[in-house]
């Protein structure tokens, strides 16, 4: 019998335990002596983004305009985050695997970073919906794909 139902998943603090802008952030900030103050404020953007105080591209925007994130940053990131996924994922992969077509990964993360973790686990045809970074020429992230709707408030 084949299912009616689809399953639809976050990424953050969901497939993986932590939220990969803060994430990225520690690595980006490493050597700033401000370090824990500028995480601080990042965090308090995301929280104001999820609870709709702000909007979410403003809150991208600004998190990104503090951090000044480059591609190296990403790729130190993704290596690691897949030490950071979370357990009952891991634990449910044959399940994940067996109804990989009606499983779906839906985030305001971004497809650079998703899309490796996912792959580390086991490489399938994951759907996934999320942000597409934009870099600029010196390789550090000027925003994400604007016309991508979750990059926007209420675009999950």
């Amino acid at each position: 019998m084949i299912s009616k139902y689809n399953l639809v998943i976050d990424f953050d603090s969901t497939i993986i335990e932590l939220e990969t802008l803060e994430y990225i952030a520690q690595i980006a900030l490493n050597n700033d002596p401000n370090k824990e103050d500028i995480i601080s404020k990042i965090s308090k953007l995301t929280n104001k983004a999820m609870n709709g105080e702000i909007g979410f591209q403003d809150s991208l925007h600004l998190r990104f305009k503090t951090l000044n994130i480059h591609k190296e940053h990403i790729e130190s990131a993704i290596i690691g985050l897949k030490n950071h996924i979370d357990k009952s994922f891991i634990d449910n992969i044959d399940f994940i695997k067996s109804k990989i077509d009606r499983i779906f990964i839906i985030s305001g993360g971004f497809q650079e970073i998703i899309y490796p973790i996912l792959n580390s686990i086991v490489e399938l045809d994951w759907k996934v919906y999320a942000n597409t970074l934009v870099f600029n020429n010196k390789g550090y992230i000027e925003g994400v794909d604007s016309d991508n709707p979750l990059s926007h408030s209420n675009g999950k």
